[in-house]
């Protein structure tokens, strides 16, 4: 069985209903001991964007792996850097919990300066979780026009 089969029928063995979870848009996001800081969250940038950061709290069935994937879309739906993807795993129930805790994963991505980001428009960070979506997991976002100074 490849490494891509045993990930799939991992899964499988629990839905997407189960997972709950934050999707944000930030200045700056990292993960600490388990715990996810987020600074300066936005659904306005610009018009020069520098680095921001894309931040998923996620609660999932202790001790599973899920497999994330960000992508930054422009307006017209198309993909505005490479997709953010990669595997995360809740921590294993702690002793005293009830079996089907749910377990916090969190998930900073740093994304460097962005300026391939045209000022006047808007984009999207979208987030998938096991090839899986939500509305709440679409952040749209603007990019300030760059209007010239008043004087």
């Amino acid at each position: 069985m490849s490494n891509h089969d045993a990930n799939h029928e991992l899964f499988e063995e629990f839905s997407l209903e189960r997972i709950e979870g934050e999707f944000l848009l930030a200045d700056y996001a990292s993960n600490t001991g388990g715990k996810l800081t987020v600074v300066g969250t936005w659904s306005v940038i610009g018009p020069k964007v520098g680095p921001t950061a894309v931040a998923a709290s996620l609660r999932v069935p202790a001790g599973q792996v899920v497999h994330f994937k960000m992508a930054l879309l422009d307006d017209d739906g198309h993909e505005v850097i490479p997709v953010i993807q990669g595997d995360a795993t809740a921590p294993a129930v702690q002793a005293g919990l009830p079996a089907g805790t749910l377990a916090d994963v969190s998930i900073p991505i740093l994304v460097g300066p962005l300026p391939q980001l045209q000022p006047g428009r808007s984009y999207e960070w979208r987030l998938w979780v096991n090839g899986e979506t939500h509305d709440h997991w679409r952040k749209p976002f603007f990019v300030r026009p760059d209007l010239p100074m008043a004087g």
